[in-house]
């Protein structure tokens, strides 16, 4: 088998004579696979024959120009065919990309949708249980928080004069101490000044309620300062 390749390679490369080491052609033989370089290596003085393993040596003698011929038009036809099937996978990876990203669009939308329906039905039951339970709640004592915010997009905040002072409007939610079984936590943004205080308290003694040191709590945030 080995030595009708052999004879093969050097027909087509018109070597008329050659002298084949058996020896070399028997260990080669043993392999299981052998190139056209193992077998110009069992050719007696094989460095004369190397440039049969060069390309160009595959297109000589009559039929070279036949055979260089049909190796262009096969290299040329495996380069148009991959060429358009890269193309081909391009347009259907691009396809795949916007399919799966419409599904996730879709599928995110139904669930947002169904997180709001739940969380809708959720308050709308907290509401109505609040309401029966309002009268029950109102004759007992109770705790109320309240936290000061300006609830407005982040871009009028930060371009808004005297933010602080105008959280701190809604302090008026203290005269709801007028409730003797009423206790207010207020949370405030920042620490409110002395004078403040006590024009408040005044206020509220004013207003007949004396035991508002008992009854009201203010809170700052203690990490207000790392906030924006």
């Amino acid at each position: 088998m080995l030595f009708e390749r052999l004879e093969e390679v050097l027909s087509r490369h018109k070597v008329e004579l050659a002298y084949v080491d058996g020896k070399r052609l028997t260990v080669l033989a043993i392999r299981p696979t052998a190139t056209v370089e193992d077998l110009i290596s069992c050719l007696v003085d094989n460095h004369k024959y190397r440039q049969l393993m060069l390309p160009k040596s595959s297109f000589v003698g009559v039929e070279g120009k036949l055979l260089a011929i049909l190796k262009i038009q096969r290299f040329w036809r495996m380069y148009s065919i991959r060429k358009q099937y890269l193309s081909f996978r391009r347009s259907v990876v691009k396809a795949q990309c916007f399919l799966k990203k419409f599904v996730n669009k879709i599928r995110t939308r139904r669930l947002i949708h169904e997180r709001n329906d739940q969380l809708h039905q959720s308050f709308m039951k907290r509401q109505k249980q609040l309401a029966a339970e309002w009268e029950q709640l109102s004759n007992g004592h109770r705790v109320e928080l309240h936290i000061n915010s300006f609830a407005v997009d982040e871009m009028k905040r930060i371009t808004c004069s005297n933010l602080t002072e105008k959280k701190n409007l809604q302090l008026t939610r203290m005269f709801r101490l007028k409730d003797p079984k009423l206790t207010i936590v207020m949370v405030l943004p920042n620490d409110l000044p002395t004078e403040v205080l006590h024009y408040y308290y005044r206020v509220l003694e004013l207003a007949g309620v004396h035991d508002y040191r008992d009854r009201l709590y203010f809170v700052t945030t203690e990490a207000i300062r790392h906030f924006p």
